[in-house]
């Protein structure tokens, strides 16, 4: 299968220090990848070079082959949407104006929403479960319901290709396992995937087909989680023993 998203020998420093080296991986339609790391490692770093935010120390990123330095702003909204760790502070709006702002990269220069558009905006906020907020103004959010509003604003630009810093913020237990269900089973339609930063080991083991682990030095792992991800690579990547359990559902690892 071809990859949409791939990066061709891409290198990412920050200072003097190196993140990632070389790097030449492929993301395919259909998967759903975490990418795992200590503090300080470079997921944010590489989920914002994925994104075309940032450049590369060197080697590329493309887009169903074309180097995403060469697309706009605009053409990239339309097939990559990005979930920042940290949003500022939201301008003085309502919940659905806000995520309806999710539309833009879909319409042209002056151009109003439309029907869709809002139907979009409803859907997304229903399936976050903040459809009876939606005229609530964005500053009287708690921060859980400003991380699922910001999750709505995602599913209402929908792009094929999402790429989501640390998703789960904020959210108590119910929402992490709703959120990522429902971003999750976005990769079953057509040409489209994930790439989350996960902290939760567990959480990713849960909800992804394949990891890829930056170790902090610029070394890297990568492949399908069930065969990349283990104590041994856990210990090496987080600097901290890691143990095991087996369970009817699959593995857990706790540290130790």
């Amino acid at each position: 299968m071809t990859a949409r998203l791939e990066t061709v020998a891409l290198t990412l420093r920050a200072g003097d220090k190196r993140l990632i080296e070389n790097l030449t991986i492929g993301f395919e339609a259909g998967q759903n990848w975490a990418v795992l790391g200590a503090n300080g490692s470079g997921k944010t770093t590489l989920l914002h070079t994925l994104a075309g935010l940032r450049g590369a120390e060197a080697g590329d990123v493309r887009l169903d082959g074309v180097s995403i330095r060469q697309l706009s702003a605009r053409q990239r909204a339309q097939q990559v949407g990005m979930l920042f760790q940290e949003s500022p502070l939201p301008f003085p709006a309502t919940t659905f104006e806000t995520v309806l702002g999710g539309r833009h990269p879909h319409l042209g220069f002056w151009q109003q929403e439309g029907p869709a558009d809002l139907e979009a905006a409803a859907a997304a906020l229903a399936a976050v479960g903040l459809a009876d907020l939606a005229e609530r103004p964005v500053t009287t959010l708690s921060g859980g319901e400003r991380r699922r509003l910001e999750l709505a604003s995602l599913l209402t630009q929908d792009a094929a290709i999402c790429l989501l810093d640390e998703p789960v913020n904020h959210l108590d237990p119910h929402y992490q396992m709703l959120l990522l269900r429902r971003v999750c089973a976005r990769a079953q339609q057509p040409r489209h995937l994930n790439i989350f930063v996960l902290h939760d080991v567990n959480l990713a083991l849960r909800f992804c087909s394949h990891a890829l682990l930056l170790c902090g030095d610029g070394r890297t792992r990568h492949g399908a989680i069930d065969a990349v991800v283990d104590a041994g690579v856990l210990e090496s990547v987080y600097g901290c023993a890691m143990r095991e359990l087996r369970i009817d559902s699959g593995r857990l690892f706790l540290p130790v």
